[in-house]
């Protein structure tokens, strides 16, 4: 009698063990069924404004002195320029830590530059193929940077302006590279100023007539109407407002 009821014990003891291990498989198996798997990151399609950023210039080699429409040199070297939350509005501030960044194909399509002055309205159609020049330009006139900013270089060939100092060694506080000049120096050609390779900013002249310039500074657009008022411009004339419009 005690063996039949030890071998009991034994048996309820194993009945017991097998019942715990068989509930507790049932609920692991049903936990690992209702667990939520963490997606992956996935990459999203941004239709943002700007297709890609390019970092200013590291270029810090001396310039040549033999260019024709150089900037000028300032007379101590800059820090470097440090971002800030509080870079807009360009209108008021009139400095970016970086280049801003190089807009979509589509942006660049299709534009002209409106510049308004006191002798009246110059328009400029903007080329799409100089990316980084037209880019430039239209994000620095959007955001009202050339507002009240002067012309402060005129002479029988050229007017030039954009510099936020007002005295032709100013600039957005960024530089940025060349493009390929493929168009000739013509009477009209819109094309940035710079102080040697690599250093485009904010500065840009207009022609007033054909110039045998060497291919140096990228033409980024041309004047197709108010020429008259380009040849009327005197020295510290105002650009009481740049605006980017649809060429129509």
């Amino acid at each position: 009698m005690f063996t039949n009821q030890r071998l009991l014990g034994v048996v309820l003891i194993l009945f017991l063990i097998g019942a715990f291990s068989y509930f507790a498989f049932i609920k692991f198996k049903k936990e690992i069924s209702e667990a939520t798997v963490s997606p992956s990151p996935s990459t999203t399609s941004l239709d943002f404004l700007f297709s890609q950023t390019f970092p200013p210039s590291a270029s810090s080699q001396a310039q040549s002195t033999q260019q024709t429409l150089q900037i000028k040199p300032k007379p101590s070297v800059q820090a470097t320029p440090q971002p800030s939350p509080k870079e807009l509005p360009l209108e008021k501030n009139k400095r970016l830590a970086q280049f801003p960044g190089i807009l979509t194909d589509q942006s660049l399509q299709n534009k002209k530059a409106v510049i308004q002055t006191a002798k009246g309205t110059i328009q400029i159609q903007i080329y799409p193929e100089t990316k980084l020049a037209t880019s430039n330009f239209m994000i620095l006139a959007a955001e009202g940077f050339y507002n009240n900013l002067t012309f402060h270089r005129v002479e029988d060939w050229v007017v030039q302006g954009g510099d936020p100092e007002g005295n032709g060694r100013g600039g957005p506080g960024y530089q940025f590279n060349d493009e390929p000049v493929t168009r000739p120096y013509v009477k009209g050609v819109v094309a940035m100023a710079n102080s040697g390779p690599n250093t485009n900013g904010s500065q840009f002249f207009i022609l007033k007539k054909d110039y045998p310039l060497q291919p140096n500074y990228t033409i980024f657009g041309t004047v197709i109407s108010g020429m008259d008022i380009v040849e009327r411009i005197t020295t510290g004339e105002v650009m009481q407002k740049v605006i980017i419009q649809n060429l129509q």
